[in-house]
This record gives C-alpha cells, structure tokens and sequence, in this order.
C-alpha cells in the first residue's frame, strides 16, 4: 500500500524504536534518520506513541518519540509513518529480532475522566504475539472497555471499525501481529488480557471483515475516497450506546474524505446495532471538499425483514426508496455540520406459513405479522389475482386459513411504508400411492407358510403393515410367516406424515397342503361365475361342510354352514362392482375362488 500512517507494536520483547529503524526513513527526533527534517526548528516527528491520561480531546494525547532508543514495550501501540520512500507504494518488510512475548499478557490500559466521554479512555494498544489474534476469543479478559476496537486503513485513509462481528473499512475480529489499534475503557481500572488460548490459525491478514452477519451497510464516496457506517438489528442491544455491541465514530485525518456516520442519543456510531423496532435514524455526512457525492447502499433487501427501508433527504426532501434504489448521486457542502439524512426503518414484519398437510387438502395457513405503532392495511390476493381478504387499520396481526397450495401475495398499506408487496408459497406434499405386491396370494403351509412382499408404495417415509393375523410390521418389504389356514386380508398403510396416509389392502390365502384338494377331493370341476346379476355356484362331484363369500375388503357377504346341495345361487344385484372371493371349507382344506363382479 501507499506510503503513510500504520498502527505497530513489537511481537518481540526488548525491542526499541532502533529494530525498525533500518526498515523504513524515520525522522523528527534524536537517531532518526533524518532528526532534523525540515528544519532544525520545527522537524517533523514520524513516530508517535499515546497517552491516554492527558486531558482534553483525544488528540493531546499523540506524543512524539524522543530518541530512536525509546523502548517498544510489550502491547504498546505506535503510530508510525512508514514506506520504502516517500511517496512509493511498494511493499516492504518490517523484521525485529528478539525473544517473543508469550503467556498472558496485560496490555497498557489507563482510564482518566477528563468530562469528555466521547474523547476520554482511549488507548493505543497491539496485538504482543507472534501470531493472530482473535479479539473474539472467550479467552480474553475484558474489563471497563468498549468492545469495539478501530485500526487505520492506509489504503482508504479511514478508520477501520469492528464490534460483535460486524465491520466497517475492513475491519476484523482477527488482529494481526505487531498491529496496534485502538481502544476505548469507559472506567476506572480498565484491564485487557491476552493469552496463549486467544491465538487463533487464521492468518490476521490487515482488515477483514468477519463473516455470518449481514447488516445494513450505507456508504458515501467522493473523488478522494469514501466511508462507510453500518446499522444492524440485534435482539439483545438497546438504543442507547451498546458497550459490547456499538462502535463509535472515529473521522479519518484526512479532511477531504467523506465521513458518514448514524446519530443517536447525542452519539456519531460508524456501527450501530439496536433491538428490531420501527425507528427514524439521522444519517450525518460530513466533507471537506464541496461536490458530487455517491451514497451506496448494501443489503436493504436482506435486512431484518423490515416492511420498508426509506432514505430521506432532509434538505431537498426527496426520498429514497431502498428496495429499489441502492445508490443515488448528491451535492454535500462542507459546511454541512448536522445529519442531512433520515433513514426511515418500517416496523419489522415476520409472515409464518403452515404448508398444506397432505396432497389435495386446503387447510394451510399465513399468519402476518407487522410490529408497528400505527395502523395498517391489508389485502390478500391469489395466484390470479383475485381478492381473497381485505381488512382495514389492522395492528399488529392479520391471517388467512384454510387455504389450498399455490401463490398468494399480501399487499398492505400505511403511513411511513406507503404500498408493499410480500410473496409467499404454499406447498404441498406430493400424493402418497400405497401399493405391494405378491409373487403369489397363496401359500401352503406344508411349504413353509412364508410370503415375500414388495412394497411399491411412493413419497411415504414410514409404513405399517397388518397381515391380517393379529401380526404387523414396520419393515418396508416385509417377509411373513402364517402358521394357521384361512383368508387373510393385508393391509399396508403408507405414511408421510401424522396426518397424511394411504392404505391398499390385498387378500392372501393360507392352505395347509400344497395337493391336499386335488388328491382328496379334487376341486377341478367347482365352478363360479356371475350372470345375470346372479352368483352361480356348482360344486359338482365334490363336498364342502361350509362356504363364505366376502368381498375384497373382507365383509361377508353371504355364508352357508350345513351345505347338502351341489348348486347354490345369489343375487348379487345390490353389490357395487367388486370382486367376490369364495372360500369353501371341508374338515382337511380350503378351496378358494375368486369371482370378479362388474355391474
């Protein structure tokens, strides 16, 4: 980067403004370089270290150094011109030799009251270690501070911002070694200690943002550079100022840059995070150079899901819509002093949906929901646009119920977000089919009694299988074993979900010898057929103490249990179409018989 300010500090322990000396031209003091750069009169020092125990703004604290020998103690911070020359660019290499600092380190903190909040308790402190620093880290003891910490950005000439995971010029919670930084205590006996456990792998490359968090980020450039602030929603923040989770403005040095901040309670944040609310936040941007200004705003469609994001333009009056607009050019005077700007935020809005529970059912729900302090409209619209629901001056809640899958948009209406549009998706599940298969649907006990079944069920998770012998099962393919004669009906019940299921059901009959009818008593010449709406039977040459006929469900139809005939008949006209199963029974076996029946 360019030749300019850095913020250093020494990984090593006993080194002296001397192991940088050869690195980079010093000057302004005693061994420097060039001690007496410009003039003898008046050098021009290019090292400085911070005392934070003068009074007065927080700028009387810079001290000059005093003698190239001056030690770099251990955590302290030094704001250091330097570069391969004057005005060069190209990268260059800082080595100090020595014993590096390791264990628990206590870096210099004082807190002095001076009746300045805003410019009393800073301190100039670094990183001691030979490694990365992860200000993040549970392993660093905090006390009397504010947790943001602010690191000059060579490159944007700005003050890089972080706290709790947000930050601002390419801030970051990973703190490089040998980099200093800036910290504010905001009590008597204000401590930081840093230790081994707070290192982490990650390589501290200079200014990085830290990831997870995507905040409202607003920012303002002109011909010399630009600035950036951030807001963002955090349920466990306040509106006042947030020691753990605000950080303060800190304007670059160089006055032809912009400097954007948000303004609250008296208070310039370049990080602001307060709870979800409806609120108007002035946006101040201040520059020192008159001229053309572009305003960018990042994440407004991701933000919070607030109902709106409004830009207003306090001076001209124009307002901004920032769903559609993420930048917009400006003329900004440098006698602007106070917050031009107010970004209106609309009452946070949460739409909760319950999909429809099974396929073809219209029992889902949306239920919105808009935290604002004034009243608002609401029309509910369906896929084609036809009015489902209008209320009018609703608070707080309104919702639909019993509806089918499909898109619906819900349009409302108030006084700071004028007219919004949500769009939401009802799904459904897709259809269940509950269906198996057999190689036969009868089997012999003298051949084991076993049925293989094959689930051919689809978009079920879970299955419940009844044999129909007081039996069940819950494998998807179940193999099953009958250890007594009869007609079993078998049922599969698909499922999806508690409310959402399919049943097929299949008759499977069990005998207890593979040839036992046609060796005793034949069974060839049974007939059974429908005409006429009239179930014929003719049982030929063969006797049978009792018959049943059920239909494919298992209702008995008709039975007869002294048979002495050879032909029976039934009318069969007040049966739907089906299909009829005849079981007839003797004292060795079962002959079964199975007779479609289409009306």
């Amino acid at each position: 980067g360019a030749t300019d300010w850095r913020f250093l500090t020494s990984a090593i322990n006993g080194a002296t403004l001397a192991d940088m000396n050869d690195n980079f031209v010093t000057s302004g003091f005693p061994g420097s370089d060039f001690p007496n750069w410009p003039t003898a009169a008046n050098p021009w020092p290019s090292i400085y270290d911070y005392d934070e125990t003068q009074t007065g703004t927080q700028d009387n604290g810079f001290n000059p150094a005093t003698n190239i020998t001056d030690p770099m103690s251990v955590g302290k911070g030094f704001w250091v011109w330097s570069g391969d020359t004057i005005i060069g660019t190209q990268p260059f290499t800082i080595d100090i030799s020595g014993p590096p600092n390791v264990g628990d380190i206590s870096l210099p903190m004082t807190y002095t009251n001076s009746g300045l909040p805003t410019d009393d308790g800073w301190n100039m402190v670094g990183n001691p270690y030979p490694s990365t620093l992860d200000w993040d880290s549970p392993n660093i003891t905090k006390n009397n501070i504010n947790n943001a910490i602010y690191i000059w950005n060579p490159d944007l000439q700005q003050f890089a911002s972080y706290v709790f995971g947000i930050g601002t010029n390419g801030g970051s919670n990973n703190i490089a070694s040998s980099q200093a930084f800036w910290v504010q205590a905001n009590a008597a006996n204000p401590s930081v200690i840093v230790t081994e456990a707070s290192k982490t792998s990650v390589d501290g490359a200079f200014l990085k943002q830290s990831p997870g968090i995507i905040p409202l980020r607003i920012k303002a450039q002109n011909s010399y550079g630009q600035d950036e602030m951030v807001i963002n929603f955090n349920n466990n923040a306040t509106n006042g100022f947030d020691n753990f989770y605000d950080a303060g403005k800190m304007t670059s040095v160089n006055t032809n840059l912009p400097s954007i901040s948000s303004v609250m309670n008296s208070n310039d944040y370049s990080i602001n995070q307060l709870p979800p609310q409806e609120i108007n936040i002035p946006v101040k941007i201040l520059t020192g150079v008159s001229g053309l200004h572009t305003i960018t705003i990042e994440n407004a469609n991701s933000f919070s899901n607030v109902s709106c994001l409004m830009l207003e333009d306090l001076f001209t009056g124009t307002i901004y819509d920032l769903s559609v607009i993420n930048s917009f050019t400006t003329f900004i005077n440098s006698s602007t002093t106070t917050a031009r700007y107010l970004l209106h935020i609309g009452a946070p809005v949460v739409i909760n949906k319950y999909d429809v529970n099974c396929y073809g059912n219209s029992n889902a729900k949306i239920v919105y929901t808009k935290n604002s302090s004034s009243p608002f409209d609401i029309t509910w619209k369906n896929s084609s646009g036809s009015t489902i629901s209008t209320n009018n001056s609703i608070y707080n809640t309104d919702s639909i119920n019993n509806i089918a899958a499909g898109t619906y948009y819900i349009e409302t209406t108030d006084a700071l977000c004028g007219n919004n549009t949500d769009t939401i998706m009802v799904n459904s599940p897709n259809p269940i089919t509950s269906y198996y298969t057999t190689t036969n649907d009868t089997v012999y006990l003298n051949n084991g009694g076993n049925i293989n079944f094959t689930n051919q069920s689809t978009n079920a998770t879970d299955y419940l299988w009844d044999f129909g012998d007081a039996s069940t099962s819950v494998v998807k393919s179940p193999i099953h074993n009958y250890s007594q004669t009869g007609n079993y009906l078998v049922n599969l019940t698909a499922i999806q979900n508690i409310n959402c299921y399919e049943d097929y059901n299949h008759w499977i009959t069990v005998l207890g010898n593979a040839t036992g009818i046609n060796k005793n008593n034949g069974g060839e010449d049974v007939k059974a057929w429908i005409i006429n709406d009239v179930l014929n039977i003719d049982l030929g040459n063969n006797h049978y103490s009792s018959m049943e006929i059920r239909n494919v469900l298992g209702q008995l139809i008709y039975s007869e249990n002294s048979m002495n005939k050879s032909i029976y008949t039934y009318n069969v006209s007040d049966l739907n179409s089906n299909l009829l199963i005849l079981s007839l029974f003797n004292d060795h076996d079962i002959l079964v018989i199975k007779v479609p029946y289409l009306k």
